[in-house]
């Protein structure tokens, strides 16, 4: 099923997952992917624990002003629009040394299984128009998957892939992207557990 193995037409994985970076309880992966007969990419997994349950997580990442807050390098985040169970939103991210100052719009989807909850992301850049002099990220899709586990913890894995080469070496950019992603996973979790 495609929302659960997370392929697309024409992507073919081409390695295992690979741990790149542990900090405490947070595990940074990745895997290579290749699209087409062109592009070789990869996918990033994020896995954590938590003591909420998915629904005030879903709460949580869905509220523009906690956005601003967790996302590590986040200066605006508005949503765009609202029907329950599907939403889409608007960030704006600060200008972070070496990458250019960008943007993104993505649409949110909430599917659920038995055993659990997974929030879809897809970016859908031409849903409001561009800002000068901002580059708007186009071609990438995520998800975040919840289980509660039987001790009352959640178990969260959050996947995503952008459909692009890098713009710089991965030595140069791996560091201060998982940096950014372990610091703004820490400030989730405060948030998750004392707002709760």
């Amino acid at each position: 099923m495609i929302i659960f193995n997370f392929m697309v037409r024409g992507q073919e994985v081409l390695t295992d997952w690979k741990t790149a970076k542990k900090s405490k309880d947070i595990k940074i992966s990745y895997r290579f992917v290749e699209v087409g007969d062109t592009l070789k990419t990869r996918q990033m997994k994020i896995t954590f624990f938590v003591d909420v349950e998915p629904e005030k997580i879903i709460e949580l990442l869905k509220e523009p002003k906690n956005g601003e807050i967790w996302f590590a390098g986040s200066e605006r985040h508005e949503l765009l629009q609202d029907n329950k169970n599907s939403w889409t939103t608007y960030n704006l991210y600060k200008n972070i040394w070496p990458f250019e100052q960008n943007d993104v719009i993505t649409n949110y989807s909430i599917v659920k299984s038995d055993s659990s909850i997974t929030l879809l992301m897809r970016g859908n850049p031409n849903f409001s128009p561009h800002l000068d002099n901002i580059k708007r990220l186009k071609n990438y899709k995520g998800r975040w998957v919840f289980k509660t586990l039987e001790n009352g913890q959640t178990k969260v894995e959050f996947y995503t892939i952008a459909f692009t080469k890098p713009i710089f070496p991965r030595f140069i950019q791996d560091p201060i992207i998982q940096k950014i992603f372990i610091d703004s996973i820490n400030k989730l979790r405060y948030l998750a557990t004392y707002q709760a």
